[in-house]
């Protein structure tokens, strides 16, 4: 049920909803099927929050959730979903240990786990995260989304930009570098 998509919002949510309190109840007996359905299926939000609710602490979740992201490599195109909502999970928590499994996705195929990526990896205190971070803003091989992302959570954090950076054309229609930090451009507006 969880993989299903009815027509009614309402009711697809209330299902599914009513499906993870289920499994919850279960208990420790849902435990295998719930992990064997995150390792296996694009759609683990409700997976996920069962088998949350359900473990008696946070290593063991935060375990699969790293076993979860790791089985779907940023070559997979047909598990967009599930790395997003995985990224999103383990950005819940002090990801600084996850940098290195998140850094990755900056390349993924697709645009959204690109994103998801940038904003998980956004307050990382790692030089070598927002390095990475930086190196985007150069990329001629991302597309506008992901480069105007990145340049957003860059500028946000008053990231340290070396003066050698050449932005990328998306980059420079909003951003300049002044003092070794990107800044927004206030356009005049349009009349």
């Amino acid at each position: 049920r969880f993989a299903v998509v009815v027509q009614s919002p309402h009711w697809d949510e209330d299902e599914k909803s009513w499906l993870t309190d289920e499994f919850v109840k279960m208990g420790d007996r849902a435990k295998p099927i719930l992990r064997e359905f995150i390792l296996k299926r694009n759609e683990v939000n409700h997976a996920l929050l069962a088998y949350r609710k359900i473990v008696a602490n946070d290593e063991d979740y935060k375990a699969l959730l790293k076993d979860a992201l790791e089985v779907r490599p940023p070559s997979d195109h047909r598990s967009v979903q599930g790395k997003q909502e995985l990224i999103a999970a383990i950005s819940e928590f002090d990801h600084a240990s996850y940098d290195d499994l998140i850094l990755p996705y900056l390349h993924d195929h697709s645009d959204d786990v690109q994103c998801a990526a940038i904003a998980a990896l956004a307050t990382s205190p790692s030089e070598h995260v927002k390095t990475s971070l930086v190196e985007l803003l150069k990329s001629e091989a991302h597309s506008a989304r992901v480069l105007r992302s990145a340049a957003d959570i860059v500028s946000k954090y008053k990231m340290n930009i070396p003066g050698d950076v050449n932005l990328s054309d998306v980059v420079k229609d909003d951003f300049t570098i002044e003092s070794g930090h990107l800044v927004r451009i206030n356009h005049p507006a349009s009349a």
